[in-house]
């Protein structure tokens, strides 16, 4: 079975690329802490590769340090989630490198390194949607290539 691109409000794939959010009980300070009325309920980000062969049933694996806390709210409308997973796919996607597996890997080997643009999309927050990633985050990205 080959796996579609496909978005929603809590999943986008892209060829053998998903992100998705999921939400914890992560909060500003660690743990979510309903008594403090400045706490708020934020989503996590997960990166995972598809490494199932062509036709076959998906196999997701997590990519190393692919999960992120960020700080986009929970209560956010389904379009700023779709949204906002769209802006993460785009920065990362090419980040990623597929290449023919080698004997021995495992079925949809993968390469590259998309750990920066990761991190720096942990800093996402609802108002990236109207002004785009801020240049003081772009310049995160610059130092590191």
């Amino acid at each position: 079975m080959s796996v579609k691109d496909k978005s929603t409000p809590d999943e986008v794939i892209r060829g053998r690329v998903r992100v998705e959010w999921q939400g914890i009980g992560e909060g500003l300070s660690g743990d979510y802490d309903e008594n403090d009325p400045d706490d708020v309920e934020l989503l996590r980000f997960y990166t995972s590769v598809n490494t199932a062969q062509d036709g076959a049933e998906p196999e997701w694996t997590d990519i190393q340090d692919g999960s992120y806390c960020t700080l986009f709210p929970e209560d956010t409308t389904p379009e700023q989630r779709q949204a906002a997973l769209e802006l993460i796919m785009g920065r990362v996607f090419d980040r990623f490198h597929f290449a023919e597996p080698m004997e021995g890997d495992s079925p949809g080997f993968y390469a590259g390194s998309p750990d920066k643009e990761l991190e720096i999309m942990s800093y996402i927050e609802p108002a990236w949607l109207e002004t785009g990633v801020p240049e003081s985050i772009e310049n995160l990205s610059r130092d590191s290539d």
